[in-house]
């Protein structure tokens, strides 16, 4: 008693841009819920608004005509960026900070150098296949000096240092200060 079920294919939408792969769902009888995902360094690279991954995979069996085909698409590229710290720097405790564009995206903690001789500002993410950071270092804050320009290319999961800077306050005699 009532309508008869009738069994659709699940069709092979990874790759494809999400309104396209959506269109594609639907057209077979199926309802499409796009999920937002930030793509890593470590997975295949997907443009933004593609389709890395569908659940159920195209590989399933028939399943039931109105049925969910949920579709993850790529909404950006998720990284993370770990710096040398100077052992020079005219004090052993300061800040690093991660700029793009003049604007500071990432503050870190302060760091004591005795403890760590690298940093790793982590959870970055842009919706831009590349984009170019300044990292800045500074003991109180506010009198920042550029460490480093880095480029990072989520096509190729590169980190990539494009210039090093040696022109902050050393220490003069090598020995520490606080």
């Amino acid at each position: 008693s009532g309508k008869p079920v009738k069994n659709v294919s699940v069709p092979d939408v990874i790759g494809l841009n999400k309104d396209d792969a959506k269109k594609k769902i639907e057209d077979e009888g199926l309802v499409c819920e796009p999920i937002e995902v930030k793509i890593t360094m470590d997975d295949k690279y997907y443009p933004l608004d593609f389709v890395t991954k569908q659940e159920p995979s195209s590989s399933s069996s028939q399943i039931p005509e109105g049925s969910t085909v949920k579709i993850y698409y790529c909404a950006g590229y998720s990284f993370d960026i770990k710096v040398d710290l100077p052992d020079d720097f005219k004090t052993k405790t300061y800040y690093v900070t991660l700029w793009e564009d003049g604007t500071m995206v990432d503050k870190g903690d302060k760091v004591n150098s005795k403890e760590k001789d690298s940093y790793t500002f982590d959870g970055l993410s842009t919706k831009n296949t590349t984009a170019s950071y300044t990292v800045k270092i500074s003991e109180n804050g506010v009198d920042e000096y550029d460490l480093y320009d880095i480029s990072v290319n989520s096509e190729t999961g590169r980190i990539k240092i494009i210039k090093e800077y040696k022109d902050y306050p050393k220490t003069s005699t090598g020995g520490e200060e606080e």
